[in-house]
Formats: structure tokens, sequence, C-alpha cells
């Protein structure tokens, strides 16, 4: 047999192997259509038809590297093919090599510019650089290549949707849901971009439609979720999930989104059932955390301590469960003063750690964890550091109102008494109902002693809709000795100190205050001495004590 004949008996073989791999593919056997792929090509090397099916079935079933390893070592010894170059410049590209990817594609274009499917991927690396009006013109020249007209105009949805024309961006998107309503990944796409031209009903119902095309689908069901959420419709979000959950079918992070909706509800021992089995799975992050909050709720302060911890070593970036156990600390620190004991060293040690963790993993965009770390300085009356943290907070959600409430009063714990009235008077323009703003404007116009009728109707306001809240009662209290009605005020103030069970320090000095004033030094010493019993840091109450003493001895 001559060298010919022998070269054309192993082509044929090589091509008969490639055609089992076909068929083994077809039938699902991955395996035996790779096995096939590399027979092909050990039989014929030099043919670039069978090294490129090679390579695409290797990168087809991840094995990502070898794919690029065998066209790497193709290249060397056959020099590139246009497919080749294509290929290889497509795996660059999913692995985020865009200048590679760029350069590749460039190559096999200038080797063969009627291949649609490299133009495609130019378009795509030119939206990746954020070049819109360059991929557009490279997607247009795949289009009339023949390229898939579905992918093309998602592609190009997102090219209109950067060059700010969203309408256009819309109505091809809505092109490519009506031919295959199933695309999910346009159908997240149109739902942004109706919510950008202000269609959010619209977008919530495209999402839940979802359901209607794929039921069975984790990414429909987690675009049904999307919408419930976004119109803050926690029920219907449950009453969605709750099926699937009793039913088995909820995979991992689903059945933790479900887990969050129903902490979210307060919910907690329902939360923490679903939730619990996630914790001993690999890759499922947030979960301790999250057990962590519903041990809280439970008052189960030893474990949620013990879940943090965990949640912290799993994942040492993430600052929210160090923020969470600084903040569960310093409550428990306080919770210890207030029974008159006194916190160990070791809960001081854990208070600074956690902090010190917390402030690490810190991003500028993490609203929780703002939130957090601003509370926990809070609760430490760390108020200095807790202002940046509160004010990331209102800058990341504005229309906040803990978050505008909690920094009036971290500026009026620190002296800053102008800002924290216009912080407060602005909550209380944005949210005329809310308590907490009514009393803060109230107490302060109390404080400089100005205009006391419209604090006091602020403050009464507040105590219609809390009449039990001690610290709205001391701020009665407080307008009403500021008005000079001592006996009123000492009336208010018992009651406040009674409500709040002898346990705040300021309202028990505005009682010994009110009782001065109405002769009753015996009780005011009481007062102050329960004050400074518990912060003997005021100066000034050490004053007061001193001219009652002085008082009495003299009396």
């Amino acid at each position: 047999m001559s060298p010919e004949e022998l070269a054309a008996e192993y082509h044929a073989a090589a091509r008969a192997a490639h055609a089992r791999a076909v068929f083994h593919a077809a039938q699902g056997d991955v395996p035996g259509a790779l096995a096939e792929e590399a027979q092909a090509v050990r039989l014929a090397p030099s043919d670039p038809e069978l090294r490129l099916a090679y390579a695409q079935r290797l990168a087809e079933i991840g094995r990502v590297r070898d794919a690029e390893a065998f066209l790497r070592g193709a290249s060397e010894r056959f020099g590139p093919t246009p497919g080749e170059q294509l290929l290889t410049a497509r795996l660059d590209f999913l692995a985020g090599r865009l200048d590679a990817a760029e350069r590749g594609a460039k190559a096999a274009l200038a080797a063969d510019s009627s291949r649609a499917e490299a133009w495609e991927l130019r378009g795509r690396i030119a939206l990746q650089h954020d070049q819109p009006e360059t991929a557009l013109d490279a997607l247009e020249h795949a289009a009339a290549l023949g390229a898939d007209a579905a992918d093309l105009d998602e592609l190009r949805a997102a090219c209109e949707a950067k060059l700010g024309r969203s309408e256009a961006a819309a109505q091809r998107l809505e092109r490519v849901l009506d031919a295959d309503p199933g695309r999910l990944e346009a159908r997240r796409a149109l739902a942004t971009i109706l919510r950008q031209l202000g269609r959010t009903t619209d977008a919530r119902t495209l999402l839940r439609q979802a359901l209607e095309v794929a039921p069975d689908d984790p990414d429909a069901v987690e675009l049904a979720l999307e919408s419930f959420v976004e119109a803050g419709d926690l029920d219907g979000a449950a009453n969605m999930l709750a099926p699937y959950y009793r039913s088995g079918s909820l995979g991992p992070r689903l059945q933790y989104l479900y887990g969050r909706v129903l902490l979210q509800q307060d919910h907690w021992s329902a939360a923490d059932s679903v939730l619990r089995p996630l914790a001993t799975l690999e890759g499922v992050r947030g979960i301790e955390s999250l057990l962590g909050d519903i041990a809280v709720r439970a008052g189960h302060t030893a474990e949620a301590r013990a879940h943090y911890r965990r949640a912290i070593d799993q994942q040492p970036g993430d600052c929210t469960p160090a923020a969470s156990l600084a903040l569960l600390v310093v409550q428990e620190q306080r919770r210890i003063r207030d029974a008159g004991g006194t916190p160990s060293d070791s809960l001081q040690t854990e208070f600074d750690a956690a902090l010190k963790t917390a402030e690490r993993g810190a991003g500028e965009r993490d609203y929780r964890c703002h939130l957090l770390l601003g509370l926990a300085y809070t609760s430490a009356r760390r108020f200095a550091d807790a202002l940046p943290h509160l004010e990331a907070t209102l800058e990341l959600d504005p229309d906040d109102a803990d978050a505008m409430f909690n920094l009036a009063m971290a500026h009026q714990e620190l002296g800053h008494y102008d800002q924290a009235l216009a912080l407060a008077r602005q909550l209380l323009e944005r949210h005329p109902d809310n308590a907490a703003a009514m009393n803060f404007v109230g107490y302060a116009l109390a404080e400089r002693g100005s205009d006391l009728q419209t604090g006091e109707r602020l403050i009464r306001a507040a105590l219609v809709k809390e009449p039990n809240n001690g610290y709205f009662v001391d701020s009665l209290g407080w307008v009403l000795y500021q008005k000079g009605e001592f006996r009123a005020a000492a009336a208010a103030l018992e009651r406040a100190v009674r409500l709040l069970k002898e346990h705040d320090a300021l309202v028990l000095e505005h009682l010994g205050d009110a009782y001065v004033r109405i002769g009753r030094f015996e009780a005011a010493k009481r007062a102050y001495q329960k004050s400074h019993d518990l912060d003997t840091s005021r100066a000034a109450l050490t004053e007061k004590l001193a001219d009652v003493e002085s008082h009495l001895q003299k009396h």
C-alpha cells in the first residue's frame, strides 16, 4: 500500500471516528463522544476540522484549560486556522481576557471576514469595553452574514440601552420574547429597561410571567421572586415559594432566598427550619449569619454569637457577621450594666475584635454593613465613630426614616444641635406620622428653650401613638420643666422613670432637676445618685449632687 493510500485510509478512519462521536453526543454519551474525537485527531492530526471538533468538545464539557493547551499545540505545529483562532478568542473572552480575545477575533476576521461568529464575538468584546457604537456595527455585520437573530437582538438591545435609546432596546427585546418567551435573560434585561422607562408595573408583570413559561426553571422562579420583593410583597413571595419548598424542588440558592423572605416577615422559626439544613452544604454562603439573626430574635444570645463567629470564619472578608456580632456584644454589655453588673473584659475584647474585622470588610455600597456598624458604635456611645457609617446609610437610601433618625441622634449626642434638628425636621416633613421624629423635634426645641408650644404639641402627638414610651414621657416632662410647670414636669418624669425601670441616667437627672425646683431635695439627691451610678462620667451631675448635699446640710 502506497503512502498516499495509507494516509487516505487513516483519514477515512478518522472521519468515521468523528461520525461516531457525533452519534454518541446525540445519545448523551459525553465520555464516548470525547474518546472518539480524540481518536479522530490521533488518526488525522493535520485535519483542521477534526482538531476544531475535538477542541470544541473539550470546551463544551468544561475542560477549558485542556482545550486551550490543545489549540496552542496545534497552532505551533500546523499554524492556526481561522476556526481555531476564533475558538481560542472565544475561550479568552469567557475567561475575561478581553485584549487577547480581541486580537484573536481580529485575526480570524483578517483570515476570513465572512465568519458571522467572529463578527458577533467582536461585537460582544466591544460591548464589554463599553463601546456600544462599535459593538452595534460589528453585530450588524454578523446579522447580515446569518448569525442567530435572537442572540443578536439581545446584544443589540444592550447596545441601544447603553446609547440611551431605551425605547428601541425595549422593542428589540419584546420581539425576542414574542418569538421565544423562554429566553429568561432577555426577560430580565427588558424588565430593567421598563423600570428605567418608569413602567415598573409592566416590569413586575413581565418577571412574574416567567413562571407561566417555565414553572420548573429555577431561574424563572428567581425572576418571579425578584418582582415580588421589588414590590415589597413579601407575602406574595412566600406564597409563591412555599409549594416549591414543600415539594422539595427548591435548590439551595432559592431555599436560601425563601429563608430570607420568611425572616423579613418575622417568621423566624419557619426561617430557621428552612435555612438550617443549608448550613452543612458546601458553597452556600451567608447561612450562619442568618441563623445568628434568627437566634437573636429568639433571645438565644450565646447561640447567636456562635453562629456569627462561624460566619466570620467562613467569610473573613464579609462585614455583616462581624458587625452583627459587635452589635450583639455591646447590647449584652448594656444588659449586664442595666442589671447592676459589670461586663467582663473578654466581652470588650470580643467587641473590639468584631469591630476591627467589620471595618476591614466594609464596602462603600454595603448598606447593611454600615447600618450595623453605626448601630454598634451608637450603642457603645462612640458617636463620632458612628457618624460616617450612619451618613453612608442615609446616602445609600435617602428615604430611609431609621437611617435619618439615627444620624440625627448621633449629631445630637455630639453637640451638633443645629444639624440634628435640621435632620429631624427633614424626617418629619417626609414622614409626618413618624412618632420618633415628632418626639425628637419636640425634645430638641425643649432643650433650646425655644418654641415650647410647638415642642409640647409634637411630643403629645407622639404620645398619642405610643403612650407608654418612657422616652416620649421624659420629653413631655422636660418641655413642661422648660415652661416652668415644675410640678407637672415632676409627675411626668416620675412616670418616665418607672416606664424605663430606672435604667436611664439622663431621665433620672431630669427628675432630680424637677425635684429641686419644687423643693424636694432628698428625692432629688436619690434621683441624682441613681443617675450617677449609671453614668459616672457626667461632671455636671457631680456638681448637682454637691449642690443638693450642701442645701440639705444647711437646712
